[in-house]
């Protein structure tokens, strides 16, 4: 009786593990990794942290999503996509350059938005970046 309840019982513990890493807007751990430090470094900045130690964080979060070529780094640039990152372009030419392969990305996150503390981007949207890789658009 013991062990149909402890097998039971893992079961139930498998389970709610697969449904959670299965839920459409949650990010790998990776990817959230990113995705926070990111949003804090740019957190920072907006709420008035001065100097070059902020902007070195900014900057230095914002060189490692970039540089980051795997599935971590583009769940976290699809993530981030459709949020004001900044002045800087890169994030979404970065995008652009990686091309179709960020495509299934771009469309779960616009299903399902993973939750991210960064306001929307008054310029980009996710659906604009999907039009622009399917019209093979890169930047300048």
């Amino acid at each position: 009786m013991r062990f149909a309840a402890c097998v039971v019982g893992i079961v139930a513990l498998f389970a709610v593990g697969i449904v959670a890493a299965a839920s459409p807007g949650a990010l790998s751990v990776d990817a959230q990794r990113h995705v926070t430090r990111f949003s804090d470094a740019l957190n920072a900045l907006s709420e008035g942290a001065s100097g070059k130690r902020a902007n070195v964080q900014a900057n230095r979060a914002l060189e490692l999503l970039v540089k980051d070529i795997s599935a971590a780094g583009d769940e976290a640039l699809a993530a981030l996509a459709g949020h004001y990152l900044g002045e800087s372009t890169e994030p979404e030419c970065e995008i652009l350059a990686r091309g179709a392969r960020m495509l299934p990305l771009l469309m779960r996150f616009t299903r399902n938005p993973p939750t991210v503390h960064l306001p929307a981007s008054p310029v980009h949207s996710r659906s604009e970046l999907i039009d622009q890789i399917n019209n093979a658009e890169r930047c300048d």
